[in-house]
């Protein structure tokens, strides 16, 4: 067999060390305007943790290419869950939307390394402020989602050996069951 010389993997030498983490978020969204083709929503987002803790805030917009559901029922924000018992439906929803944020990181684990672990090998010093835009499409029918987006952000960490930001793109798909 062609597997029988690997080793077991042990770990990297240099990865921040595992720790316990527990974190908490909440959000909060106001709508600013909206018609049936497009609307614009204030996002606020802060996390409190062992992992995470920061505060962020920026603008949500959607633009349908069918009437948008409301933010209480849109994919948008993972709303989307329904049965007889609601006074909504699973309506299917397509539309393209951008959302720029700025972050103030206070804390970071996976950059500094925990505080409930000491001896992570390589750790840096965080980026406090910090901007991201994500732009990307999202589509639902019957009990499919789908989602493809483009996210940018500017560097996290202080150090100058980092890219000033990185570009990636995510694809999203989920069932829901109920």
């Amino acid at each position: 067999m062609i597997f029988t010389d690997l080793k077991n993997a042990t770990g990297w030498k240099y990865q921040i060390k595992d720790a316990f983490a527990l974190n908490l978020k909440a959000e909060y969204i106001k709508k600013l305007t909206k018609d049936n083709i497009f609307d614009l929503n204030w996002k606020n987002t802060a996390r409190i943790g062992t992992v995470y803790t920061d505060l962020s805030t920026g603008l949500y917009s959607r633009i349908g290419f069918k009437p948008l559901e409301s933010i209480l029922n849109s994919i948008a924000f993972n709303g989307n869950l329904n049965n007889q018992n609601t006074q909504f439906h699973n309506n299917a929803e397509v539309f393209l939307y951008l959302n720029p944020m700025i972050r103030y990181a206070a804390y970071d684990a996976t950059i500094e390394g925990s505080f409930l672990a000491d001896g992570s090998p390589v750790t840096f010093d965080i980026q406090p402020f910090v901007f991201t835009t994500e732009f990307g499409i999202r589509f639902t029918s019957n009990r499919f989602n789908f989602g493809y987006a483009i996210n940018y952000h500017t560097k996290k960490l202080k150090s100058a050996r980092v890219p000033k930001g990185n570009l990636y793109g995510t694809i999203q798909l989920n069932y829901q069951f109920n």
